[in-house]
């Protein structure tokens, strides 16, 4: 199992949703300049990202 399917299975989201995530954060991070609006859509999507996690309260 990769690590995308394993952390999608683990969070309770879709491989694909995941597999956005990770291309959101990769394409910060090549960027030469990062935009305020880029980073506000990224924390967006961390943010329901994170709301689906089943295991969250448990940390």
């Amino acid at each position: 199992m990769t690590f995308t399917k394993h952390l999608a299975a683990r969070s309770n989201n879709t491989v694909e949703d995941t597999q956005v995530l990770f291309n959101m954060i990769e394409t910060i991070l090549n960027s030469d300049t990062i935009k305020t609006e880029a980073l506000e859509k990224l924390n967006t999507s961390i943010e329901k990202f994170k709301s689906n996690n089943t295991w969250k309260n448990n940390i």
